[in-house]
This record gives structure tokens, C-alpha cells and sequence, in this order.
């Protein structure tokens, strides 16, 4: 009997915009999907170089795969979306993310942690490379530092608490 590969894996992407996580599980040609908090479960079969066939809740779906510069273009039954991802494995440890055009920035985690401590408060101001929160995570101890210098605009964790992998921390303005 041959061998059904078997793949877990974290993804953040943004499509149109929005930021979202996958979390994948892959079993021979089977693959379960959890996407917004919906876990679904997808049949899909390659049928050349990145076309895909996909079968979810008994309805198909012809895939096309367009790799760019930065990230995918990705046509489902003919209709295109734009896709980036993001392999929170292949980051550094702890990161920032730019969000919006008006200069708000989120610095998140990409693994799940504990916060050991919170080292500023709303409204102060912080210079680029200063702490920000330290967070253990597989028994290590790191410091988040800001990426640039700006205004904690918001403070979404607090000493002792358990954080997701991508949950904002703190958003610089």
C-alpha cells in the first residue's frame, strides 16, 4: 500500500484586503480546512501544474494557481482573487505587521504564548527597537520591540495572559 502524506500547517493570508488564518491538515488527497473559525473538509486532486480540481460539500471548483512577485493569483471557476501569504514558520519569531495606510501598526506573534509582561501603557511614546511585551513561548523568553518609533495607540493583552498565534498585542500609530 503506498504512502498518504500527511501535512499540518499554519498559513496568514490576505485576500481582498482582509487578513485571515488557515490552518490546513493534509491526508492523501483530503484536506481539512479551518478558515474564519469554519472548519470544512475539501477533496482536491492536481491536475497539472497548479490547476486543481476541488470538491467541498459536493459542489467542484476549478483552481488555477498564478504565482507573482508578491504572493498569488488565484482564479476559482474563473473568478480571480488576490492572495498573499504568509508562513508564520518561516518568520522571525516575533514580527509587525503594517495595517492600514494611515500608518496604525499591529505587532503580533506567530506562535501561541504567555505574556510575561507588558512594558508600556496606552499614549506612550516609543522609540524604534524599544520593548514593547516580553512573551514566553516554548519555554523562551522574548522581548516584541517596537519596529518603528510612534504612539502605543492600544494594549490588547495584559501580564499572564495566554496569546494566539497572530492575535495583535499592540497597535503603534
Amino acid at each position: 500500500m503506498g504512502q498518504v502524506l500527511q501535512l499540518k500547517a499554519f498559513y496568514e493570508m490576505v485576500v481582498g484586503g482582509q487578513r485571515v488564518t488557515v490552518r490546513l491538515e493534509l491526508f492523501g488527497e483530503r484536506v481539512k480546512v479551518k478558515l474564519a473559525g469554519k472548519a470544512l473538509e475539501v477533496n482536491v486532486a492536481q491536475m497539472a501544474e497548479n490547476v486543481f480540481s476541488l470538491i467541498l460539500d459536493g459542489c467542484s471548483y476549478n483552481v488555477v494557481v498564478n504565482p507573482q512577485m508578491e504572493g498569488f493569483q488565484v482564479f476559482v471557476n474563473g473568478k480571480v482573487f488576490q492572495v498573499a501569504l504568509n508562513d508564520p514558520s518561516k518568520q522571525r519569531p516575533f514580527s509587525s505587521r503594517r495595517m492600514d495606510e494611515a500608518g496604525s501598526m499591529e505587532v503580533s506573534v506567530p506562535m501561541p504564548g504567555k505574556v510575561v509582561k507588558v512594558l508600556v501603557s496606552e499614549g506612550d511614546s516609543v522609540q524604534k527597537g524599544q520593548g514593547l511585551v516580553v512573551v514566553e513561548a516554548m519555554k523562551m523568553q522574548n522581548e516584541l520591540r517596537a519596529p518603528r518609533g510612534g504612539e502605543v495607540k492600544q494594549i490588547n493583552v495584559s501580564d499572564g495572559a495566554t496569546v494566539n498565534a497572530g492575535e495583535p498585542l499592540v497597535v503603534l500609530e
